[in-house]
C-alpha cells in the first residue's frame, strides 16, 4: 500500500514537472520573440533618424530644393541598404516611403493652410504596402509645420516669410520567424511587421 502511494506521488510529480516545464520552454520562447523585437526595433528607429537627418538637409544635400523627387528616395533607399545590411551581407527586406506636405508660397500665417502632399515609395514588400497601410492625416502633418524665414534669406531685402514644409519618413519591415509561434504550432509562423515613422521640418 505504502509503495502504491509512493509511485502515485512519483507520477503526480513528474505530471506536475512536465507542466512545469512546457510553462518554462513557452515563456522562455515568447521573451526571446519580445527581446529580438526590441533590438531590432531601436535598430529600425536609428536608422530611420539617420534618413530623416539627410532628408531634412536641403541646403546641404539638396542645394536649397524643398521639393522631394524620386532621385531623393532612390538615394535615400541606398543609404538604409548600408545600414540594414546584416553581417552575412544580405540586406534586410524593406520598404521606404517618404512624403512631403508643401504650402502655397502666397499661403498667410493666419489661417494655417492644410498642405499638399506628394508620396513616393519603393517596391512594396509583403505587409508593407503604403498604399494600403493607414498614413498619417495630413492635417497632423502640417501642424508640425512652423511660419517663418528662412535663416541663410534673413539678411535679405524684402524676404517673404512662408510655411516650411513637412518632410515624413516610413520605414517598415516583415515580421521576423516567431519562435513562440512556432513552439506552439500557430498559423501564422512570423511576428507582426515593423513600422516606424518620423516627421520633421526642414533645416533651410
Amino acid at each position: 500500500m505504502f509503495l502504491g502511494k509512493l509511485k502515485d506521488e512519483n507520477g503526480s510529480s513528474s505530471i506536475e514537472f512536465a507542466g512545469y516545464f512546457f510553462i518554462f520552454v513557452l515563456m522562455s520562447w515568447f521573451m526571446i520573440d519580445m527581446s529580438s523585437s526590441v533590438v531590432r526595433k531601436g535598430q529600425l528607429e536609428r536608422v530611420s533618424n539617420s534618413l530623416m537627418a539627410i532628408l531634412r538637409e536641403r541646403n546641404v544635400f539638396y542645394n536649397g530644393r524643398i521639393d522631394i523627387t524620386n532621385a531623393d528616395l532612390t538615394q535615400l533607399d541606398g543609404i538604409a541598404n548600408v545600414l540594414l545590411r546584416n553581417s552575412g551581407g544580405t540586406i534586410e527586406p524593406h520598404q521606404l516611403t517618404i512624403r512631403a506636405v508643401t504650402f502655397a508660397p502666397q499661403s498667410t500665417k493666419f489661417p494655417q493652410p492644410q498642405g499638399t502632399v506628394i508620396t513616393l515609395s519603393t517596391n512594396a514588400v509583403a505587409g508593407c504596402n503604403f498604399r494600403t497601410d493607414p498614413a498619417t492625416p495630413i492635417a497632423q502633418l502640417s501642424a508640425l509645420s512652423s511660419w517663418g524665414l528662412p535663416p541663410v534669406t534673413t539678411i535679405r531685402t524684402g524676404a517673404n516669410a512662408f510655411w516650411y514644409p513637412v518632410y515624413e519618413i516610413t520605414l517598415c519591415v516583415p515580421g521576423a520567424r516567431s519562435f513562440f509561434q512556432q513552439f506552439i504550432g500557430g498559423a501564422k509562423q512570423n511576428m507582426a511587421n515593423l513600422t516606424i515613422r518620423n516627421a520633421a521640418i526642414p533645416r533651410l
